[in-house]
């Protein structure tokens, strides 16, 4: 019931008083849940009060001191949606947080083993125990895969393509009458049985055919959710149809995407930024929004000697915050980058965050021209250690103003992109 100003200067002082908290004392009895509840309070605050640098010192201080802390499954499930909600990447936590899921998996809800998947994927973090955490969650999970929430389907497929897992899991099949015309026939409770098989036999198969076939058989309930999670299943479909490509699916699922709107208008920076790309004469046969296959379409594809290279203007969603404060790719970003790359196209990115389009065409061509040199020799160039930390994850006031009919908003502040709904 309050006002937007008055809720602003609540969360003002909220902020403030986090700030104003003593150092947490390692030995004091109940740390751990205060710790946890900080950083929940944290992932809340964050939607109304933008992220800074002092933002992100408190916020891996916190994390800190959560790693080597024993974690209970309440823990767990509150540490990844707050991780996940602020976007802000942990190593060390995300690490301690995977190898406390892979010791408890047995006794996570459903919820939580989605949530601390999601949390993995959506970061970006590469190690043993992330890879350790999806295998065990998923054997865990794989049970459940026809008889849960669609929602926790829809983010755990969406979780094994992002963070390219795909472990093998039991599936213990049941006869049917039905058959989908991979091998498997669909029996009563959604459950598949290969043919020749017998009832209580159990098989291994790869987690990303169990999920396929899970999202097939519940294609109707996935149908009518909102584009956001239509858009996370398409966006799986898109990965596994590049990286997975002996994998059958049925048509249904691939005309999903054709009946989800994902296509967005091109932002003023984009429009800039194609503009500049024309004035490049090595550049042949530029095209804007251009579909390369299986779903994919880029910003602008060109040709240079002979190879295509992809240009991709990349919004703030398509990062997250390290503990340094400084912006990292997300997951999604990061395989999106690989399935081009095994496409055949060269991937440029080009950060609204770090390009400028102030300072004169001159200015933005070097800036263009030193990412594609980067992208030539097959060097990834952070984004630079000199900009400000990523916004929190409402627009500038100058979009929602937009979104409700008001002026147009800065380019440089915000930019719709196109896997938004997938981040």
């Amino acid at each position: 019931a309050l006002s937007k100003d008055l809720r602003m200067v609540f969360n003002s002082m909220m902020r403030d008083a986090l700030f104003r908290l003593p150092e947490l004392d390692q030995d004091q009895e109940g740390s751990t849940d205060v710790a946890v509840d900080l950083l929940h309070a944290m992932a809340g605050l964050q939607r109304e009060v933008d992220r800074d640098l002092a933002t992100a010192q408190k916020q891996a201080e916190v994390c800190d001191y959560l790693v080597g802390r024993d974690l209970t499954p309440d823990h767990v499930h509150r540490i990844t949606g707050a991780l996940r909600e602020m976007r802000f990447c942990h190593p060390g936590l995300i690490d301690h947080v995977a190898l406390s899921a892979t010791q408890q998996a047995s006794e996570l809800p459903l919820m939580t083993i989605t949530n601390v998947l999601r949390c993995c994927a959506l970061l970006g973090v590469k190690s043993d125990a992330v890879n350790d955490v999806f295998d065990v969650c998923m054997k865990v999970a794989a049970e459940h895969m026809y008889s849960c929430k669609a929602i926790d389907l829809i983010w755990i497929s969406w979780s094994c393509a992002v963070a390219n897992q795909d472990p093998l899991v039991p599936r213990k099949p049941r006869s049917g009458n039905s058959d989908d015309g991979d091998g498997y026939s669909s029996g009563g409770s959604g459950r598949r049985m290969h043919r020749g098989s017998s009832r209580d036999e159990v098989t291994d198969i790869p987690a990303s055919k169990l999920l396929v076939h899970a999202l097939n058989a519940r294609i109707g309930a996935i149908s009518k959710h909102n584009i956001k999670l239509r858009g996370a299943v398409v966006y799986a479909v898109r990965i596994w149809a590049v990286l997975k490509r002996g994998m059958e699916m049925s048509q249904r699922l691939r005309d999903l995407r054709r009946s989800t709107d994902d296509t967005t208008r091109r932002s003023d920076t984009q429009k800039v930024y194609q503009k500049a790309l024309k004035g490049f004469k090595e550049i042949k046969d530029l095209k804007s929004e251009y579909d390369v296959g299986h779903g994919w379409v880029v910003d602008a594809v060109g040709t240079i000697g002979g190879g295509q290279v992809a240009f991709e203007t990349d919004g703030p969603y398509h990062f997250v915050t390290g503990p340094d404060g400084q912006p990292r790719p997300s997951g999604s970003m990061l395989i999106r980058d690989q399935c081009l790359r095994t496409i055949g196209l060269t991937v440029v990115s080009l950060p609204v965050s770090e390009m400028s389009t102030t300072e004169g065409k001159q200015r933005l061509s070097a800036q263009i021209r030193a990412r594609l040199e980067a992208a030539k020799k097959g060097v990834a160039l952070e984004p630079s250690s000199q900009q400000s930390p990523m916004p929190s994850t409402r627009p500038p006031a100058a979009a929602r103003s937009k979104s409700r009919g008001g002026s147009s908003s800065s380019a440089q502040q915000w930019v719709r992109c196109r896997w938004w709904w997938a981040a």
